[in-house]
């Protein structure tokens, strides 16, 4: 029998894998587009005189996963959560806080050619390159005087 496995791991190594210059490219434009975020939610409070805080920031899927692959067109997902505490919403629902987290972020993002966009289950920052930042928003309950 033929041993392949030096081929299919070239190829893996030079074709699957996503090299590290691109990933630390991604991981980067992950933490510019939180403080983004984070300072246009300073600006969003100061002239709605509101206190909206973010309580947590979580990367999610195949970043998370450590799973990003090659993609020739650089359709990158970076995904991130963003937690608030249930008292700092109120009584604000999914969308309403979707379209604040999307406000906050246009004071931040006059550089990019379209605007962040709200989607039905995230706040959508597009890249020209191709690739995207997906902000999820999330609430937290407390209970029994713990946060979950």
């Amino acid at each position: 029998m033929i041993d392949c496995s030096a081929e299919i791991n070239k190829f893996y190594n030079e074709k699957v894998v996503l090299p590290k210059k691109d990933k630390d490219k991604l991981w980067e434009s992950r933490r510019k587009n939180i403080k983004r975020l984070k300072d246009g939610l300073e600006k969003y409070n100061q002239e709605n005189n509101t206190s909206y805080n973010i309580k947590e920031d979580l990367i999610q899927g195949s970043m998370s996963m450590h799973t990003v692959v090659q993609n020739d067109e650089n359709n990158y997902d970076i995904d991130v959560a963003i937690v608030f505490d249930e008292d700092d919403l109120n009584d604000k629902g999914p969308e309403s806080t979707r379209n604040m987290v999307a406000n906050a972020l246009k004071k931040e993002t006059a550089q990019f050619s379209e605007e962040p966009e709200v989607k039905t289950g995230c706040v959508r920052i597009k890249y020209s390159t191709g690739y995207h930042v997906d902000f999820a928003i999330f609430k937290r309950y407390k209970e029994n005087d713990e946060w979950t």
